[in-house]
């Protein structure tokens, strides 16, 4: 399974509770997260402004807290800016559901 912690916030510490917590949901329908899809890069590491120094240090808890729990790929979709600025992350379909949509 190739996933993420979308939930968390940019920037904040993917914890090992939280990552274990989502392992277990996807053990439950019987898969095994085994690859991130992409942890994302603050952007004040990517302007090297603001408080870039502890974003920095916070990934790099994020990345051994992952390690910790045996997941060791993580991917990337590396954008110089904002991150996922052209995706729609709320579009309802007509349906009810809930999709990401490129514009």
């Amino acid at each position: 399974m190739v996933t993420a912690l979308y939930e968390i916030p940019v920037g904040a510490i993917w914890s090992v509770e939280a990552i274990k917590k989502h392992q277990e949901i996807i053990r439950k329908e019987g898969m095994e997260w085994t690859v991130v899809e992409s942890l994302p890069v603050h952007e004040d590491i990517k302007k090297s402004n603001g408080n870039y120094l502890q974003q920095i240090e916070n990934y790099k808890i994020s990345l051994e807290n992952l390690a910790k729990c045996r997941i060791n790929v993580v991917t990337y979709n590396f954008m110089t800016i904002l991150d996922w600025v052209r995706i729609d992350h709320t579009f309802a379909n007509q349906d009810g559901s809930k999709a990401l949509l490129f514009k």
